[in-house]
Parts: structure tokens; sequence; C-alpha cells
């Protein structure tokens, strides 16, 4: 991470790991407060997000940037650091903002209204995602011609082709492409989910330095 970081211009100043159940923080934040970091990138679930946050604000650690890679972008976790939320800054793999479409739903704001049709529980990436994988191997098969594993698998490994969810590539060792998927950076703005990067997906501008925590009391 240290060599991502100087790669990219930033000067790394620690790093914590964190024990596999984590319950206190207040060590990691006491540093965090003494070194006075402009960022503050978490690496962790959803769940130890919301604790860092809940004891960030218990204890007035501030940063100009907070970003958490799970939480943020979870409906429950918004509700549950309610005002506090603002500013969050979380990795993003699906909106229903974004421009993908595909033959099955259309895009992906036709595919959320489908979804609230059927359900009432607040839409997650995880929905889409899962709905992008059905749709993988029923354009798999059809380019197959089969439903063989092999030739389905044979047929996966060359797809290219677009979803509501993303593009669907893989590189040569079976992973999803990066850029091909298109990772995006969301932030939480009055409540809601907003993505800032990339450009061409971008639902709202980033608010940049965020707000202390008295000021979003």
């Amino acid at each position: 991470m240290k060599l991502s970081c100087n790669a990219a211009g930033f000067k790394m100043i620690d790093s914590f790991e964190l024990p596999t159940k984590v319950t206190d923080v207040s060590s990691v934040l006491a540093s965090v407060r003494a070194k006075e970091p402009d960022l503050l990138l978490c690496v962790v679930h959803d769940q130890d997000s919301l604790l860092i946050a809940r004891q960030m604000v218990a204890t007035n650690t501030n940063v100009k940037l907070l970003f958490q890679g799970l939480g943020p972008q979870l409906a429950s976790y918004r509700e549950a650091l309610g005002k506090y939320s603002e500013a969050i800054l979380c990795s993003t793999y699906w909106d229903e903002s974004v421009p993908y479409k595909d033959k099955f739903f259309g895009g992906a704001k036709k595919f959320a209204e489908y979804y609230r049709s059927k359900f009432t529980r607040p839409i997650a990436y995880h929905v889409a995602g899962a709905a992008a994988c059905i749709e993988s191997y029923v354009m798999a098969m059809q380019a197959a011609k089969s439903i063989k594993p092999e030739a389905v698998r044979d047929a996966l490994a060359a797809a290219d082709f677009e979803t509501m969810y993303a593009r669907i590539k893989f590189t040569p060792d079976g992973d999803g492409n990066p850029l091909s998927l298109g990772g995006m950076i969301g932030q939480v703005q009055k409540g809601k989910l907003e993505t800032v990067f990339p450009e061409k997906a971008r639902s709202a501008s980033a608010i940049y330095p965020a707000p202390t925590w008295d000021k979003k009391a």
C-alpha cells in the first residue's frame, strides 16, 4: 500500500492492522488525532466501518476525508449513523444512475424500478450484481448454443458484453476486468449515496473537506 500511495503522490503516515473481531479502536483513533492526517482509509467490513465511525464521533476524531470501503453504500449503515454519515466516501460497485444498458431490463434505472415493484427492502449493489451474474450465464449459454459446462465456461472466458451492472469481461486469469467493471467512488450527501467518481457516472460533486463531526450535529 505504501508503494501505491507514493506512486500516487500521497505520503502514507501510518497503517494499522485490526483484529478479526473488532470491539474498540480508541488507541488507533488516538494516533490519528495525534498525527492529524488529511485522509483516513478504512478497508474493513460494514459493521466494523460503523463501529469506527461511531467511535470517531464519540472521540471527536476528525479528518478531511474519511473513506470506508464497505458500509456507507448500504442504507442500513446510513440510517444507523444518521446525520454523521454525511460526506463519508466509499467504494461503490453499482448505482441505478450508471449508464449501462442490456437487453433484459433495458438499463440500470429500469432494473431498479423492476426491483422496487417486487420488494420493499432498499436496493443494494449485491442485488444488481447477482442479477448480472444470471444474465452473464444466460448470455454465455446463448453464445455457446449449449448448456454443457465446458462450452459455457469457454463462452464466459470470451465474454465482452454489457449488462445493467457493468461491462462483463474477464482477464486471462479468470478475474473480472477491473477497467471494464468500472469501480466507482460514492459519497453520502444528505442521507443519499451519490456517485462522485468517475466523471462520466458522477451524480454530484464531491464534498471536500468534510465538515467536522460537531458541524454535522
